[in-house]
């Protein structure tokens, strides 16, 4: 992993499920979580939880 912002999480048992940089922070589970950066997802992915983009930064939510 490089300097680079937390983009995502990824559920290691699922690497389908990924979480926003909000939900990943206050899933009930994130210290299992394993945090990933924008070149860990070269096709980019939604939040498991509300949908969103997470390499596709939303403003004031903290995504």
């Amino acid at each position: 992993m490089t300097d680079q912002p937390v983009a995502a999480y990824r559920r290691p048992e699922e690497p389908t499920v990924l979480f926003c940089r909000v939900h990943g922070r206050t899933h009930a589970d994130w210290r299992s979580l394993t945090p990933l950066v924008s070149e860990d997802l070269p096709d980019g992915g939604f939040c498991s939880e509300c949908y969103a983009d997470v390499l596709i930064p939303l403003t004031g939510d903290g995504r």
